[in-house]
Order: structure tokens, then C-alpha cells, then sequence
């Protein structure tokens, strides 16, 4: 069974169940078992391939390109444990791929859309029966003249899903088809880059920037989500910042859809870039183990609907604060200062379907922010005396240091964890004037919360 849906970005999503059974033609105490099963796309549409899965009813399946030759490209999918096949069991899995770049806007039609696919899967086993069906986007118009009608059949009024059926098909189907569709609100884009920089400061509070760099064909208007519970949200883009009657914020509980209206010189460039900036809550997103160790988690791909040729990630920690965990192949830490570390993610052709989670554990003191002045004043003092030291004459009889009085580690856990305590009550103090200014909260709410 083969479902082809064309995405409203431009992309066209392709899932392919497949029903395992033994022939008929077996003796009928023939048992087959399966360790794995192999899948192709034909050569051409490889390049467009960006993205790929397979699954079935107990979860997801190990798939990875294999060996391929001038005609296809195979993908190899292995089983957790082996697959036994009798005349009564049957065994069904399912493989999608995402491809981009096969939908493109005719030049010399207003908003008629031309779409090619493989029509079928490509195998290296005679199929039984093969039943394809196509689903146009549903603002779209179609006639019987936007598709093969000796390939398709039509399936309802609107001529929206069209249907194919072959059976017996051929191993190594190799077939192309195409589909036409107008729709005035259909927008063909790209987001080819999204660079989200996330800071955490000293007093717990979370900022975030998102530069999207997209590439636009006939885009007005676009919907960005955001992480759960993100607030103070403001759009930008080269000629500053937009103005409210641009912008709409909709609380989708608990996420935040951002609907942008495009700049007019915005939309007739064919790459733009977007910023929207935000802050997001300390306590949903930063869990502490210790009075020292912290685990930052932000769920990338979730609930974002696009998918991303490229995403960076760059979190910078506050001053005082270190990462504690080992060096991956997709992450790169940097020390931007004397006191300072940043951790930098880089990802590819990143889709909804994927469940990517950023988590990095660091250590950070509270008490750093009270103590950097401190230090850089230590600092200071001690080339100044050890100046005066080499200056002096020898002669001049060292002072003897007064002893240091001892600290228990308790008593200094004890301040670190109250001093701590502070830094939140001021951040939530800060956050209740926010609130009342942009008269979120009423005054007595004000007063109350902030007693």
C-alpha cells in the first residue's frame, strides 16, 4: 500500500506498508524466516531523498542505506529478532520517505503546482497486488486534465485522491508519474537554516533567538512554533523589528504559535531571514540534581511542524558555569571567555518525524555571581602586591599572614543553596513587574504574589 501526500512547504511524503505472507505455492509446513528485507527508490529520485524510516506495530526499525547500482539505490531494514512466515502468520512494516524538490511552480500557469513521483516501490520481489493512492493538498483544484488518467483513476468529486492499482507488479518497478494542482494558498518554501542561540544567565533566566534563513517562492504568511511557555516574543528581520498588526501570537496551550505576515520586501527576495526572539521559563527546562549540577533539555524538532535543511544550536552557559559531559560527534564546546563556555549542535535535514532533544549537564555555583567581583578584585590586589613585592627593597621583613579562619562545607552548602533561593525570588520578582506592566496581573495579584 503506497500513500503519497504532498506537504504545504513543498515537501512530498511517500509511506510504503508492506504485507508479508508465504506464497501459496508452499508446502504447507513451509516456514521462512526473515533477518531483514530490502527496499529501493530509483537512482534519479535519490538525490532528493532527505529522509527516511521504518517501523512497525511494536516501534521503530533499524534502516540504512545499503549497496546500489545505476538504476536504484537500496535501503536495508534488519528486524530486532527474526521474522518467522507460515501459511496463518503474516507480518506488516511500514517505510516512509521524505523528499524535497519534486513539487515545482509552473512559470507560465498563476498558481498551478506540478508534482512527479516514483509510483511504485521499487523491489527485488515480485509484489501479489500493489494499491497506490495519491492525496492532492486539500485547498487544491483539480481537473481530470492534471494527471495521467491512463495511470490514475479518481477517487472523489474534486479529483483529490487518485487511485492506481497493479497487480502482479514486477520486481525492479522503475515507473514515474505526475500530478498538477492550482491552489492560491499553497506556499512553496524552504527553511534552509535555523540557528537557535540560547543563553542562561546568572539569575536563572532563559533568552532565546531564532534566526530562520528561509527561501520563499510565493509566501505571504507563515506560522512559527515555539517551545512550551515562551513569552516576551518579538519578530525581526533585516529592516527591524515588526510591528503588532504583523504579528500574531496563539496560545495553544501549552505552545505558542507565531503567525508572521511578510514584509513586502521580505517576500519578493528569494532568501529572507526571520529572528524572533523569546524567553522561556527556568524551571520547565533546567532540572538541578545537586546544588551544583543542572540538565538543560529543549525538544528540538517538537512541536515544530518545517523541516530544516540545516539547524545549529548554540547554548552559552552564564559566567562561572562549565560543561561536565564528553565531547560528541554532533556537539562542540567553546570557551568565548576567561569564565565563560558555549555549546554548539549542528544537525541535518532535520524533519518533524524525528524526536531530537538537546540535554547537556553542566555544574555552576550561584554563588559566582557574587563572587566574580570579588575574584576580579582579589585578582587586582594580588598584582598589585605582588608589584610592591619585587619593588621593594630586600631588606623590608615579610609580613605574616593572619590565619584563615575555617568554614564548614555544611555551613557553605547551607549559604550556597539560600543564596540560591534569592536569586530565583528576585527572578520571579522581576518576571511579576513584567507581568504588571504589560497589565497581565492586577495590582493586588501583584502585591499578593510578590509578598
Amino acid at each position: 500500500e503506497r500513500k503519497i501526500e504532498f506537504l504545504k512547504s513543498g515537501y512530498t511524503i511517500i509511506k510504503d506498508t508492506f504485507l508479508l505472507s508465504i506464497s501459496n505455492k508452499s508446502s504447507i509446513n513451509s516456514v521462512l524466516t526473515l533477518d531483514s528485507f530490502v527496499v529501493g527508490i530509483p537512482r534519479n529520485y535519490s538525490r532528493n531523498l532527505i529522509y527516511y524510516s521504518a517501523y512497525d506495530a511494536l516501534g521503530n526499525l533499524s534502516i540504512v542505506k545499503g549497496e546500489g547500482n545505476e538504476d536504484f539505490q537500496w535501503l536495508e531494514i534488519s528486524f530486532p529478532e527474526p521474522i518467522q512466515l507460515n501459511h496463518i502468520e503474516k507480518y506488516n512494516f511500514t517505510v516512509m520517505y521524505v523528499f524535497s524538490d519534486l513539487i515545482k511552480k509552473k512559470p507560465d500557469a498563476e498558481n498551478l503546482f506540478h508534482a512527479t513521483f516514483p509510483l511504485y516501490p521499487s523491489l527485488i520481489y515480485d509484489v501479489v497486488y500493489c494499491n497506490v493512492t495519491v492525496m492532492l493538498p486539500s485547498t487544491a483544484k483539480v481537473s481530470q486534465d492534471n494527471f495521467p488518467q491512463d495511470i490514475f483513476i479518481n477517487k472523489t468529486k474534486n479529483f483529490r485522491i487518485l487511485n492506481n492499482f497493479t497487480s502482479p507488479l514486477p520486481a525492479y518497478a522503475n515507473v514515474s508519474s505526475w500530478a498538477e494542482f492550482s491552489s492560491p494558498t499553497f506556499p512553496l518554501f524552504k527553511i534552509l537554516e535555523l540557528k537557535r542561540d540560547l543563553s542562561i544567565d546568572s539569575l536563572g533566566r532563559i533568552t532565546v533567538t531564532d534566526f530562520y534563513e528561509i527561501s520563499t517562492v510565493n509566501l505571504k504568511e507563515i506560522a512559527f512554533i515555539l517551545p512550551s511557555n515562551a513569552t516576551d516574543i518579538s519578530v525581526y528581520d533585516v529592516y527591524g523589528k515588526y510591528p503588532k498588526y504583523r504579528v500574531w501570537v496563539v496560545k495553544q496551550n501549552p505552545i505558542s504559535v507565531v503567525k508572521v505576515t511578510l514584509d513586502e520586501k521580505l517576500k519578493n527576495t528569494k532568501r529572507g531571514k526571520i529572528a524572533i526572539a523569546y524567553t522561556l521559563p527556568f524551571s520547565q527546562y533546567v532540572t538541578r540534581n545537586n546544588w551544583q549540577n543542572y540538565i538543560l533539555k529543549v525538544n528540538v524538532t517538537r512541536p515544530n511542524e518545517w523541516i530544516i535543511k540545516r539547524i545549529i544550536i548554540i547554548v552559552t552557559l552564564p559566567e562561572g558555569a562549565n560543561f561536565v559531559q564528553e565531547k560528541q560527534g554532533n556537539l562542540e564546546i567553546k570557551r568565548i571567555g576567561f569564565f565563560q563556555e558555549r555549546a554548539i549542535f549542528e544537525y541535518y535535514n532535520v524533519t518533524k518525524f524525528q524526536d531530537l532533544v538537546i540535554s547537556v549537564n553542566y555544574q555552576y555555583m550561584p554563588l559566582w555571581a557574587a563572587f566574580r567581583p570579588t575574584i576580579l578584585a582579589g585578582t587586582l590586589i594580588g598584582v598589585v602586591s605582588l608589584i610592591l613585592f619585587f619593588t621593594r627593597s630586600t631588606k623590608a621583613e615579610a609580613a605574616i599572614p593572619a590565619p584563615a579562619t575555617p568554614i564548614s562545607p555544611e555551613t557553605i552548602r547551607k549559604f550556597t543553596e539560600a543564596y540560591e533561593e534569592r536569586l530565583h525570588i528576585l527572578s520571579d520578582i522581576d518576571y511579576l513587574e513584567q507581568q504588571l506592566r504589560r497589565k497581565k496581573i492586577s495590582r493586588r495579584q501583584y502585591r499578593f504574589r510578590r509578598r
